[in-house]
């Protein structure tokens, strides 16, 4: 048995994750998947108040309001119907500290999901480049605006890489999507990206389709390698010239895929204040659910 990590919207009106993490859930072939959702509540007037009677009443009013509005929703909706869904509501502020204390301390989690939330600061860091870095379990974030999709499911990898670590994350990758393909009914494609930095474009010395056909022939050995392992058909993998970031989203878009999964290494200091990483640049700009992964 295994269990999907929900974490509510704060607002609690629509809930874009607990449906989507119930949909995968129900489509769970053997019916071995619950969902557990988190709502979390704070209040820094509430949590600075002297008295400790009242101070206890409004948390008390607090967390019964979120939990009557999510059990109302589940209820509505009648998702608890499909599957099995534990509600629990939490007063605490560190969201990300909770969560990674709480799945240290409990090993059937199969994945994160909560509704993604953009942002344009390079430095800022939500609380989902919080939990894509320090998440030791895949990070579904789930897009409140979408492409009208096709079932298609996207697998960024990096086939130029001779790191073992990367390789291994290229794995993960297509193992996750081919779990997501299973639950969904969709088709895998997979897209890697040839990236050229704009000085050697400008110089002009290059011809730029030389490269691409270079760069295939030599990605080509680990490519069909990686088709032939994890039985996948290598006319679905799909080269293209480009930042990864352009040409990931550029190709979800034209497969007007419903997943894209693609794999993220955690960062440390100021790095990890930098939206450097390729999962968090295309955030910015997916109408789609993204499944993050780690090697």
């Amino acid at each position: 048995m295994t269990t999907i990590l929900v974490l509510a919207d704060y607002a609690g009106k629509t809930e874009p994750a607990l449906f989507r993490a119930v949909e995968f859930a129900a489509q769970d072939p053997n019916a071995e998947t619950d969902v557990h959702v988190v709502a979390f509540v704070h209040d820094d007037f509430v949590g600075k108040m002297d008295r400790g009677h009242e101070k206890d009443e409004f948390k008390s009013e607090l967390l019964t309001r979120r939990q009557q509005t999510l059990k109302g929703l589940i209820k509505e909706n009648k998702l608890d119907a499909k599957v099995k869904i534990k509600v629990e509501i939490v007063w605490e502020k560190r969201i990300t500290t909770w969560v990674t204390e709480h799945l240290k301390q409990n090993k059937d989690y199969s994945m994160i999901v909560k509704t993604g939330h953009r942002s344009e600061s390079i430095v800022h860091t939500p609380l989902d480049w919080q939990l894509l870095r320090k998440s030791p379990i895949p990070v579904l974030l789930v897009s409140k605006k979408k492409w009208k999709k096709r079932n298609n499911i996207l697998l960024a990898l990096d086939l130029d890489t001779r790191i073992a670590n990367k390789k291994r994350l290229n794995d993960k990758v297509i193992e996750h999507g081919k779990d997501l393909a299973a639950r969904v009914g969709g088709q895998l494609h997979c897209v890697h990206a040839i990236h050229i930095p704009q000085i050697i474009k400008d110089l002009e010395m290059f011809d730029l389709r030389k490269v691409k056909n270079e760069k295939v022939d030599k990605v080509s050995p680990y490519l069909h390698k990686l088709a032939k392992k994890h039985d996948l058909d290598p006319d679905n993998f799909h080269i293209r010239l480009g930042k990864p970031e352009k040409v990931i989203m550029s190709y979800a878009n034209k497969l007007k895929a419903d997943v894209v999964v693609l794999g993220t290494i955690g960062r440390r200091k100021l790095a990890a204040k930098m939206l450097g990483n390729t999962a968090e640049k295309i955030m910015r700009y997916a109408y789609t659910d993204i499944l993050a992964v780690k090697p």
